[in-house]
């Protein structure tokens, strides 16, 4: 459905050309692609603004139908250069690498970004660290924006993703208080070696899908930010492995949450379990609110992982490892 939905916005994106159309007759020059040049596409509305500072003009521009008009900016950008755009008040980057036909984009959950590299136009993903974006092919021109046609939707393969998990600098941010407490409690050393996925997830969002920062699965964010918390105390190592399962996962872009339960089990059977509710701020429109609760799971994880630390059942869970060790 996503798929559909993302191909006819195209569809009508471009069959609705209103500054494309007449492109030739403004300041910006031909309405035609350079190939030493990079594109990008974003919808314009009063949450997101271009600062056209850094190397980059606006093209032309055009509208979609769907769900009410919406004006759409296409963006030309000197291949290499950086380019800041506003989104909810924060600061997000582009950076086109010179030697590679990817845009990076730090800005988490946001689906509505296009972009034309070299020809070839893609939708934005969250796949590396940071939660920037790469971009993967999905349109292929003509000789002008006009003649765009959709080819297919082409989403990241497992092992490309799987290769970089374990050396993944995520986003999460381990804390000082986390530090203390379990310097305190922990006698070994210990990590998360392993997390089994909930037995559903639905990524559906109104019409959208929610991605999780960096393009990991739940349960491998969730680990990851547990073990940096275990590394930032100095108390990562593989004394004692951790296992456990994700017993579910869910959200809401109209209240505003992230719902998270975890269960851990260390290698001699010592069991612990933690559920919480995290909230945050909400907004009607669907790509913002969407977009939100991408960008709010990285905290989501902290407060669980922080909730965890913080347990006394917790540390009567590394009590009993202890205890088991020793005897």
């Amino acid at each position: 459905m996503n798929r559909l939905l993302m191909i006819l916005i195209f569809i009508f994106g471009f069959l609705n050309v209103s500054g494309c159309a007449t492109h030739s007759q403004t300041p910006y020059g031909s309405s035609s692609f350079s190939e030493d040049k990079a594109y990008f596409m974003l919808f314009n509305d009063s949450s997101l603004k271009l600062d056209e500072a850094r190397n980059c003009k606006p093209v032309c521009s055009a509208w979609y139908s769907m769900g009410g008009r919406k004006d759409v900016g296409i963006y030309e950008v000197e291949i290499g250069s950086e380019v800041n755009i506003n989104w909810l008040a924060d600061q997000r980057h582009i950076y086109i690498p010179p030697e590679e036909k990817i845009i990076k984009i730090n800005a988490p959950g946001m689906y509505f970004y296009s972009t034309i590299v070299n020809g070839e136009s893609g939708l934005a993903y969250s796949y590396v660290p940071s939660n920037e974006m790469l971009v993967r092919a999905i349109l292929k021109y003509g000789n002008d924006l006009r003649s765009l046609n959709a080819i297919n939707f082409d989403w990241p393969d497992d092992d490309m993703v799987n290769s970089q998990r374990e050396s993944m600098e995520i986003e999460y941010r381990a804390s000082k208080s986390n530090r203390e407490i379990l310097q305190k409690l922990t006698p070994f050393n210990l990590r998360v070696a392993d997390l089994q996925p909930p037995e559903k997830f639905d990524r559906s969002c109104r019409a959208l899908k929610v991605t999780i920062p960096g393009y990991l699965p739940i349960q491998e964010y969730i680990r990851l930010g547990f073990n940096k918390e275990l590394k930032y105390a100095g108390v990562y190592g593989s004394d004692v492995e951790l296992t456990g399962k994700v017993n579910y996962a869910r959200f809401s872009s109209t209240s505003g949450y992230w719902e998270i339960s975890v269960s851990l089990l260390s290698d001699n059977g010592v069991a612990f379990n933690k559920a919480v509710k995290y909230e945050f701020s909400t907004t009607w429109n669907a790509n913002s609110a969407c977009g939100r609760v991408s960008w709010k799971f990285n905290d989501a994880v902290e407060y669980l992982v922080s909730e965890i630390v913080r347990d006394e059942l917790f540390a009567r869970f590394l009590n009993d490892i202890s205890t088991q060790k020793k005897g």
